[in-house]
């Protein structure tokens, strides 16, 4: 997520509590957050309103650049250096199909890589906010804001069992 407005941390001690949090801020018109946890919870899925993955266009894509790509090749190859062999067609696409498949399958699986790395975020391009009780035992809630929210925001989610409210680390540490 990359929104320009200020970051509240909300830390939690269970996931019961974190789910109180994000439906309290949904409740009161927060669209952007992001939950950080030890452990997954799917059922945050739902209520964070995720994106859909994109790898899969980056697979489809690939793969038809990819037999695109390996027919043609095929096909100028034999259009700029003829080899007439017993009569056969020049243009024999039967046979332009195997490097055709070929081609697909390196091209996907290519641009599934990078699809993968994109929405991985690998390598970081950004530095992304952090909270270190996150990879042991705490459950954690990122809520993007308007300045002016800060306070009500800060006691909505006290109300609702965060143990601290702050602005966020960006970068872990090491």
């Amino acid at each position: 997520m990359r929104d320009k407005r200020p970051i509240l941390l909300a830390v939690f001690s269970s996931p019961q509590e974190l789910t109180e949090g994000i439906n309290s801020m949904l409740r009161s018109g927060h669209k952007t957050m992001e939950a950080l946890s030890p452990i997954p919870l799917p059922e945050l899925e739902d209520l964070l309103h995720q994106p859909t993955d994109i790898v899969r266009w980056f697979a489809l894509g690939g793969c038809i650049v990819g037999g695109v790509f390996g027919m043609a090749l095929q096909a100028l190859t034999v259009l700029h250096w003829p080899l007439l062999v017993g009569g056969k067609p020049p243009l024999s696409w039967p046979a332009f199909v195997v490097i055709g498949f070929e081609m697909a399958i390196l091209f996907g699986a290519l641009a599934t890589l990078a699809g993968f790395m994109l929405s991985a975020k690998l390598p970081p391009i950004a530095k992304e906010h952090y909270h270190i009780g996150c990879s042991q035992s705490d459950f954690a809630l990122l809520v993007w804001h308007h300045e002016l929210d800060y306070a009500s925001i800060e006691i909505q989610l006290k109300a609702v069992g965060a143990r601290e409210v702050r602005l966020p680390e960006t970068e872990a540490p090491g």
